[in-house]
């Protein structure tokens, strides 16, 4: 909410970075200022998707705040030795257009499929997979990349505009340790050893994205736009708690916030 009441007057990344690094704690057990893992402006994101390969993680945070752009955050706070992991996309100006509307729309359906996998017994890469579907579908409707859906994961065409993983795990470090493969199972013969199986107690992020650079294949309307939403995932017995539930998701509540900033 601070954030957001100071997004008119600090018109800059490095003046919010400074938001968030001084934000006081509510309680003696919270780390004394939150860390931030990624901030950037959309612009920073495209430009290190363009000269640094995938690394859309440098905080860079020197960007001027622009009509029209869209500013993600990936941060957090560290509670009793424990790490959160967020990320949130706003629009500056208060409001999404329609074209970045539609995009946050499939990220946040690409979560809703993937959050519905996180559950005991599925494999770690299970909500990747469901989220690739989404997002691959989505890509297809808007006229990012052309074929069909099986086509699509099977060529890797929506890698263009989504390039990393759906999650990691989290505890006392942001990407904490621990294998992703499962450590009891071997390799089958010509293929890499089992992803790790989902039990309850396991906490992981769960953070689908669509990063579309200007390009002249493609369309006018999707050009610079990034998108990424991340919440914390707990499984349980019977599939998974999203401890950062209460955050502003949808684009409904995230332009309701900011008006009422």
């Amino acid at each position: 909410e601070k954030l957001i009441q100071s997004r008119l007057k600090q018109r800059s990344e490095r003046k919010i970075a400074l938001v968030i690094f001084n934000f006081p704690p509510n309680s003696g057990n919270v780390g004394t200022a939150a860390y931030l893992s990624v901030f950037e402006s959309l612009f920073n994101t495209l430009k290190t998707l363009s000269n640094e390969g995938y690394n859309i993680e440098v905080p860079s945070n020197a960007d001027a705040l622009r009509d029209g752009d869209l500013l993600l955050i990936d941060a957090g706070c560290e509670l009793d030795g424990y790490a959160s992991d967020i990320t949130r996309t706003f629009p500056v100006n208060g409001r999404f257009s329609g074209p970045q509307r539609e995009l946050y729309d499939i990220v946040l359906d690409a979560q809703a499929a993937a959050i519905t996998a996180t559950r005991p017994g599925m494999r770690f890469i299970d909500p990747h997979d469901a989220a690739v579907r989404v997002l691959a579908q989505g890509m297809i409707d808007c006229g990012l990349i052309s074929g069909s859906l099986d086509g699509a994961i099977e060529s890797g065409s929506y890698r263009r505009f989504y390039m990393h993983r759906t999650g990691h795990w989290l505890g006392m470090d942001v990407h904490d340790c621990g294998g992703y493969r499962e450590p009891g199972e071997a390799a089958q013969p010509g293929s890499e050893k089992p992803w790790r199986v989902l039990r309850a107690g396991m906490v992981l992020t769960v953070e689908p994205g669509i990063y579309v650079r200007a390009a002249p294949d493609v369309p006018a309307a999707y050009h610079d736009i990034g998108i990424r939403i991340e919440d914390d995932a707990l499984v349980t017995d019977s599939g998974c708690e999203i401890i950062t539930g209460d955050v502003p998701k949808t684009t409904a509540d995230i332009e309701a916030l900011m008006r009422a900033a």
